[in-house]
């Protein structure tokens, strides 16, 4: 019985990384997509959609 709340706790601990990691990807879309905004030269702000569009791709098929 012990091994198995331990297997749940770490799996828990894990979720909760996840989570945190996750929040931080968020943070930096956004962070880039104001700064692709507020720049407003076309060629970069397709530059970082494009990006945007890759890393979500990546993290998906994770």
């Amino acid at each position: 019985m012990q091994s198995v709340h331990s297997f749940l706790y770490e799996n828990v601990m894990d979720a909760e990384n996840m989570c945190r990691s996750f929040k931080n990807v968020n943070e930096m879309f956004k962070k880039m997509y104001e700064i692709s905004l507020t720049h407003m030269n076309r060629r970069s702000y397709n530059k970082s959609i494009r990006y945007m569009n890759s890393c979500s791709y990546v993290q998906i098929k994770r």
